[in-house]
């Protein structure tokens, strides 16, 4: 599967590289638990279903990004920005 993925993706991609989950939203909570830990804020854009489960469980606090109708789904910079805390996940 990885030179699969690096045929895909343009891309050298190694099997230590690759997470299986058995769903997207398993997948999303990995990579948020990966990224941030207790006491940290995320910001999440709407819609967010069950990462914020996942989220709180561990501690993280979700912080939502409100969707602009008309936008195409692409999430505002400025938006994002502005919601920007004290308590961030650090930088990767």
């Amino acid at each position: 599967m990885p030179r699969h993925l690096g045929r895909f993706y343009g891309a050298a991609v190694t099997a230590g590289e690759v997470g299986i989950t058995s769903g997207c939203n398993q997948a999303f909570c990995l990579a948020l638990m990966s990224l941030a830990r207790a006491g940290d804020q995320v910001i999440l854009p709407r819609p967010h279903y069950s990462i914020t489960t996942c989220g709180a469980h561990a501690g993280i606090e979700p912080v939502s990004l409100d969707f602009r109708p008309g936008s195409g789904a692409v999430p505002n910079a400025e938006d994002a920005a502005a919601l920007i805390g004290p308590r961030r996940a650090p930088s990767c």
